[in-house]
């Protein structure tokens, strides 16, 4: 569990990194209509997460640069007929107590207070090109502070990406998150054996899919993190297969890519298993072949190792070991020079 504290240090990180008098704009996610009044189920946009904790739709988050690191949220305020329609929301007062943070405004007030904070910026720092409707908000604020130029109000004069900033605080993972993802694996684990039982008897593969969901959701993570996909055989060769509506076949191989989302952490696991509870020798093969790979990969990770020696070296592994089983010819060396092993990508996808 990540405490209120903590989402406060990472705003105060982040304006710290921004540089000097520049302000930060993070986009909430709004709500996706699914069909009619019924919508999907809401996820919160990570970045925004992040940063607040708050997982309500359509708000966004402020951050000054600077040591002081204040902040301020826009966000929805209370309603009491359409809290009963969607549930409690935080409010204005509720988003300074519970958030932490400097202020907060109804998302309503953003054409008339964020020009207020954006005057006598040098510079707006924003995911650029992800929300288009938040940005035609922004971009409007911007034109209101520039349209007082000659009553002396400084307008921003350039607009950035944060990703880069984002991307540098979230590579360094916090206690509680390393427990979060943790979590996430471990009840992923549980999915992926649970369904390797359930294969003996099922008979089509949205019933392995039944057997995933049903551990994420009996220990209490309700969200996965990717559309699961459950392949049989050739669909196996898919790259992002998601139906999941085929028969299963003795003899056949069934490829799981699942993983369970906690708290907006996410798990990634791969398996692939045969259908009767038997590898042909061939199947053996390959999935000894691929197993060796991983194994070795895993063995290299290590400080100061870059992620592309780790992919060479699995793919030296992969690549001999093709040729030993006849299914490739020629110089090792040479046949990885032309990428010889990308020809076979769906075997490392399926088996690993």
């Amino acid at each position: 569990m990540i405490m209120p504290g903590e989402y406060r240090t990472r705003r105060f990180e982040l304006a710290k990194l921004l540089p000097k008098n520049s302000i930060a704009i993070i986009p909430a996610a709004s709500e996706a209509l699914r069909s009619g009044d019924s919508h999907y189920r809401f996820r919160q946009d990570s970045n925004f997460y992040y940063l607040t904790g708050f997982n309500e739709p359509d708000a966004l988050l402020i951050i000054i640069a600077g040591t002081k690191g204040e902040s301020y949220v826009f966000n929805l305020p209370r309603d009491p007929i359409q809290e009963q329609w969607t549930g409690a929301r935080l409010g204005q007062d509720g988003a300074i107590q519970v958030l932490g943070v400097d202020g907060a405004y109804p998302i309503d007030s953003i054409d008339t207070k964020l020009p207020e904070l954006l005057a006598g910026m040098d510079s707006i720092y924003y995911p650029i090109g992800k929300y288009p409707l938040w940005e035609g908000r922004i971009f409007k604020a911007w034109q209101i502070v520039k349209g007082q130029s000659r009553r002396g109000v400084k307008a921003p004069f350039a607009f950035c990406d944060i990703a880069k900033f984002l991307s540098e605080l979230r590579l360094f993972k916090s206690e509680g998150e390393i427990a979060l993802m943790q979590k996430a694996a471990s009840i992923s684990v549980l999915a992926h054996k649970a369904a390797m039982k359930s294969c003996l008897t099922a008979n089509n593969e949205y019933q392995l899919e039944a057997s995933i969901l049903y551990e994420f959701y009996r220990h209490g993570c309700r969200e996965v993190a990717y559309e699961p996909i459950v392949a049989g055989g050739k669909n196996a060769c898919t790259l992002h297969y998601i139906d999941n509506n085929k028969e299963l076949k003795k003899g056949d191989l069934v490829l799981i890519d699942a993983g369970c989302e906690n708290q907006n952490y996410a798990a990634d696991i791969s398996r692939t298993f045969p259908v009767n509870g038997r590898f042909s020798p061939e199947q053996r093969a390959i999935y000894e072949l691929v197993l060796a790979a991983q194994k070795a990969g895993i063995a290299s990770v290590r400080p100061g190792c870059a992620w592309d020696q780790v992919q060479k070296i699995i793919v030296k592994i992969i690549t001999a070991g093709l040729v030993d089983l006849g299914l490739l010819q020629g110089s090792i060396d040479l046949l990885i020079e032309k990428e010889a092993l990308s020809h076979f990508i769906c075997i490392a996808l399926a088996i690993g």
